[in-house]
This record gives structure tokens, C-alpha cells and sequence, in this order.
């Protein structure tokens, strides 16, 4: 069943500042730092020749046992600790994000002049074609099947105060 509507609102200037597409895995353990970095060379230093080093996102899996706890994880591992690699466009407002268990692609505005790009023209379409580029490569140098957990889509929106609100202690109630 589709609840979209026929017609979604359109904005002139959305406050969307960031929108984070992205999709979590099961642990591939061999698809170390090395193999990251390749497959950054491979695929995608072209349109994002700016590689950055980051601490893991450790994605939090949702889940919807309402009797489930809290949960506590701890790793050890005899090799170098695992990273994820921000891939970055010269212009910095479009980002890869590879790890071990994790993909996921950015837009963020970085300028004044950045318009967002809209999901269905720009966003999405450019997220289904790295994504299913970076399935097809980790497969293919044998670091194992991708087995997706989770996938997210993350809005990040700046709404400054002006006439509707002046502090955050501001309550709205309806």
C-alpha cells in the first residue's frame, strides 16, 4: 500500500542543509582499510578525489521488541582498528562514506549559492547508482556478499529564529 500523495509539497528555499542516504551490513571482516582504499581508487576518486580518514560510525540498529534492553558491545582485534573513508567532491557538498558495515552517500549545502537537488532528481538516483557500484565491487574482490541491516535516510534541516520562534526554550502546543 503507497501513502504517498499524488503531490507532494515544494518549496521554494527548503532549510535542508545535508540529506544522508545510507545502508547498514552485515560486518564484512575482510574488507579491511587496504581494501577501502581500493576500492576508493576503483571507483570513485574520479568524482571524489578527496579521501579523509574517520573514526567507524557505529550504526545504532533499530529495533521494535518493545521488551528488548539495552545493549553493550566490545571488540578486539589483533589488527590496525577499523575506519571509514569520506569520499569528498572537489566542490565538498556530495560525500561517500565506506566502511566495513556501512555505506552511505551525502548532499550537503556548503555555499550560500548550493540549491538542494531535490531527492527523486538528484539524491536519490546518484545513492541507488554508487551504491550498487560499491555491492558490485566488494563482491567481486571476494570480500564477501552484502547482507543489508538497516537503511536510513537522515534529513538535517537549519531553521533559523526569526517570527516563528526566539529561544529554544520555546514551547509549541497545539
Amino acid at each position: 500500500m503507497n501513502n504517498v500523495p499524488d503531490v507532494l509539497p515544494e518549496f521554494d528555499a527548503p532549510p535542508v542543509v545535508e540529506v544522508v542516504l545510507g545502508v547498514a551490513f552485515e560486518p564484512l571482516p575482510s574488507l579491511s582499510n587496504l581494501g577501502l582504499a581500493r576500492i576508493w581508487l576503483d571507483l570513485f576518486e574520479d568524482r571524489f578525489p578527496n579521501a579523509e580518514e574517520r573514526p567507524p560510525y557505529n550504526v545504532p540498529i533499530e529495533s521494535f521488541d518493545p521488551t528488548a534492553g539495552p545493549t553493550v558491545s566490545m571488540s578486539m582485534s589483533s589488527g590496525p582498528p577499523p575506519s571509514r573513508l569520506w569520499l569528498v567532491s572537489d566542490k565538498r557538498s556530495e560525500l561517500v562514506q565506506i566502511q566495513s558495515d556501512w555505506f552511505a552517500r551525502n548532499w550537503r549545502k556548503m555555499g550560500d549559492d548550493d540549491t538542494y537537488p531535490r531527492y527523486e532528481d538528484h539524491i536519490r538516483p546518484a545513492f541507488v547508482a554508487d551504491m550498487d557500484k560499491f555491492v558490485a565491487a566488494v563482491e567481486h574482490a571476494g570480500f564477501g556478499k552484502m547482507v543489508p541491516r538497516q537503511c536510513e535516510v537522515t534529513y538535517i534541516n537549519h531553521i533559523h529564529r526569526d517570527n516563528i520562534w526566539g529561544s529554544r526554550s520555546e514551547e509549541h502546543t497545539s
